[in-house]
């Protein structure tokens, strides 16, 4: 499998909860796109990058569950929508 077809946890964070390019998802949590892309191989944020997301998800009104930093949710591993 590829690496960019994984959806790790910064990867579904960004696209099923944000609906995000990763340009507009570094934009927003306040980092460069390469790095956006870093996180999403790496399938982590660091701690600071966390409390910003939490606090646009909050924001945003966005449905959000803090342990989607950690693990993709099963039914989005599966391809049904969370």
């Amino acid at each position: 499998m590829r690496m960019e077809n994984v959806l790790t946890p910064p990867r579904y964070i960004r696209e099923h909860v944000f609906g995000m390019t990763q340009l507009a998802f570094a934009q927003m949590v306040g980092v460069t796109q390469p790095m956006v892309s870093r996180y999403e191989k790496r399938g982590t944020f660091p701690a600071e990058v966390q409390r910003t997301v939490l606090d646009h998800a909050r924001l945003l009104n966005k449905r959000f569950e803090p342990a989607w930093f950690f693990e993709v949710p099963a039914e989005a591993e599966t391809g049904e929508t969370a």
